[in-house]
């Protein structure tokens, strides 16, 4: 995967902006380096799959972190893996990283909801994508909702499209 910026710049982007907005302290930064470098093998994965003309040029794919789709999917990926690989020692600092998504790109995509290894989104804001079972090729749009209803949650199979609007809530299955 290629880089609009060099990754040391991007990951100085990121460090600045849970800094500035949050607290970063200097012994997360280590573990933000490891998380950094598996969110981008994770992101390669989805945008490779994803036929979007701006996740890719002729040379392949392209992660620019200045698109909020590519960011959105980037920021999940690294708090996801943080929480994966650390657990509860860094649920403080997955905690800033889901919040610095909302606040950058106003979706709410929690990162103990586990999506699968290839998702795409477009336009995703006002989004809510809550705990749910979700195959591979899952897409949504804006203003999706996806949640439990009393601890019962939906199942979405493969290739499922949200469209704009859209909600699945409590025992079902697409």
């Amino acid at each position: 995967m290629k880089y609009l910026l060099p990754r040391q710049k991007i990951f100085a982007i990121l460090s600045k902006q849970l800094r500035n907005n949050f607290s970063l302290l200097s012994d997360e930064l280590p573990l933000l380096e490891v998380a950094f470098d598996q969110a981008l093998i994770r992101c390669n994965t989805c945008f490779s799959r994803c036929r979007n003309k701006y996740y890719k040029d002729s040379e392949g794919v392209v992660f620019n972190p200045f698109h909020s789709g590519q960011y959105t999917i980037f920021l999940y990926w690294l708090a996801r893996c943080l929480y994966e690989e650390w657990g509860e020692r860094v649920r403080s600092l997955c905690d800033r990283i889901y919040f610095l998504n909302r606040a950058l790109n106003s979706v709410d995509l929690y990162y103990e909801v586990k999506l699968p290894e290839f998702f795409f989104l477009e336009h995703p804001l006002g989004s809510v994508i809550g705990r749910a079972t979700f195959g591979d090729g899952f897409v949504f749009h804006q203003q999706c909702s996806v949640g439990g209803n009393h601890d019962i949650y939906p199942r979405l199979g493969s290739n499922v499209i949200l469209f704009s609007g859209a909600k699945i809530l409590g025992n079902c299955s697409v």
